[in-house]
């Protein structure tokens, strides 16, 4: 992440040869599946967020 806690690009495990890796990239996408996703986005909210932000990400309602 940068300074503006923005995503800046990912770290990944290489399944093959188990060797961690990194890239960065202006755009980065991410898709996990109906569930998997669904887990990020509950877990992408945190106290930096203003509540306004956080009900972008996580609706309650």
């Amino acid at each position: 992440m940068d300074g503006k806690k923005r995503t800046r690009g990912v770290e990944f495990l290489e399944l093959r040869t188990g060797t961690p890796g990194s890239m960065e990239a202006e755009t980065v996408i991410l898709c996990a599946g109906t569930f998997e996703t669904c887990k990020l986005l509950l877990a992408s909210a945190s106290e930096d967020m203003s509540q306004s932000d956080a009900d972008g990400v996580v609706d309650s309602n």
